[in-house]
């Protein structure tokens, strides 16, 4: 493809991206059919992709005069983002590798160059995209999963008579925060570690009373008076246009470590997809760090399977003010 060409990507030439989009989504329907179909239009993609150009950095690349790929991404502070809905490259036998090689090189010049070493990529679950970024150095951060709400084989039932489960109350705040907080500290032990702080319980607290008011539901389990488990379920999920639209999308979920192997979790997982499906709701999604091997066995025995991912590249420090220019520095994956 030596004809190809990229540049910033110019304001006119966002619906041609919208249509690149778009049939990007008609590819990965045709290996996950339940993702939303509304973005097979390009006029559906179009709106999502213009917010998308006025917060970044936009590059497209061009063979002839046809867009044949494009990326956006923003960035703040060390972190800069590329959402699902903000790279596409054609079809018909272009090299996505190499597109996308062209374009990445391009914005993360720009990123380099303003310090920002962190990089992020959500991607469909389409073998030659995640092919394309691996090959750039990007290792799989977060698996995006989905499963029916339709009871499965090994959906379990509850097992003794102390056990209930129930839909939670603002009244149950300080339980479900509690039992947040040590999600949170799980989180920060190996092997994930991830970054955040000690659990501030106040905050979370807040941050659930919150969901309550924007109408996310809380399921709990709860032995003799005391909460012992919880499962959040968000309203719509987080990842255009991976999930199918206005899909219920599960949040927080942990139990007490005092009453785990008692299959807790995966009753409260139970009860969700049967809320869901009672309500229409044909899938429900969740994503998860896949670094940890009890998360990955937890939502996996839940029914749930990859429909993409977010990857991960995290530069040398020692680029900060160096001379970037025209290279594309290896990197160890985030």
């Amino acid at each position: 493809m030596t004809d190809t060409t990229v540049a910033s990507l110019p304001k006119d030439e966002v619906p041609a991206a919208a249509v690149l989009l778009a049939d990007r989504q008609r590819q990965f329907r045709d290996i996950w059919p339940d993702a939303a179909a509304s973005f097979e239009d390009p006029a559906r993609c179009l709106p999502l992709l213009q917010a998308l150009f006025g917060e970044g950095d936009a590059f497209g690349a061009w063979n002839g005069s046809d867009l044949v790929g494009f990326v956006i991404g923003s960035s703040s502070d060390r972190w800069g983002v590329i959402p699902a809905a903000g790279h596409a490259v054609a079809g018909g036998g272009i090299d996505a590798a190499e597109v996308y090689g062209f374009l990445y090189s391009e914005l993360v010049e720009r990123w380099v160059t303003g310090g920002v070493l962190v990089h992020d990529v959500e991607l469909p679950a389409v073998p030659d995209i995640e092919d394309a970024w691996n090959d750039l150095g990007f290792g799989r951060r977060v698996c995006i999963a989905s499963r029916s709400t339709e009871r499965l084989p090994n959906d379990p039932d509850p097992e003794a008579d102390d056990l209930m489960l129930r839909l939670a109350d603002d009244g149950d705040l300080p339980s479900i925060a509690r039992l947040a907080a040590m999600e949170v500290e799980f989180r920060a032990g190996p092997p994930l570690y991830l970054e955040g702080g000690p659990p501030d319980l106040d905050q979370l607290r807040e941050t659930h009373a919150e969901l309550f008011r924007t109408g996310a539901i809380h399921f709990v389990a709860e032995i003799e008076n005391d909460i012992v488990g919880v499962l959040t379920l968000l309203r719509e999920s987080r990842f255009e246009p991976i999930c199918a639209e206005r899909a219920p999308f599960v949040s927080t979920t942990v139990t007490d470590p005092r009453h785990r192997r008692r299959r807790i979790g995966r009753m409260l997982v139970r009860i969700a997809a049967d809320w869901a499906r009672e309500r229409g709701h044909r899938q429900m999604d969740v994503s998860f760090q896949v670094a940890s091997p009890t998360l990955r066995s937890f939502w996996s025995k839940s029914g749930f399977g990859p429909i993409g991912w977010k990857v991960a590249r995290r530069l040398p420090s020692s680029l900060l003010g160096a001379d970037v220019s025209g290279n594309l520095v290896e990197g160890e994956v985030a």
